[in-house]
């Protein structure tokens, strides 16, 4: 396995990492209150950028 792409992020634990057609699907806990939980989607990493680019941020209610 290569690791093309590598970042944190702060008082977070990231519990699962999905990828679905041209999509990333990131899920995030908050570290202090569990019920700030979300889902980051990403596009697919894009090596003439370097980049991942995030498309949308799902939140709990």
């Amino acid at each position: 396995m290569r690791v093309l792409f590598k970042t944190s992020f702060a008082s977070v634990d990231v519990t699962d990492v999905e990828v679905c057609d041209n999509h990333v699907f990131v899920s995030f806990d908050n570290q202090t209150r569990r019920e700030d939980g979300y889902i980051n989607v990403y596009r697919l990493y894009n090596r003439q950028t370097g980049s991942l680019d995030l498309v949308h941020t799902i939140r709990g209610s």
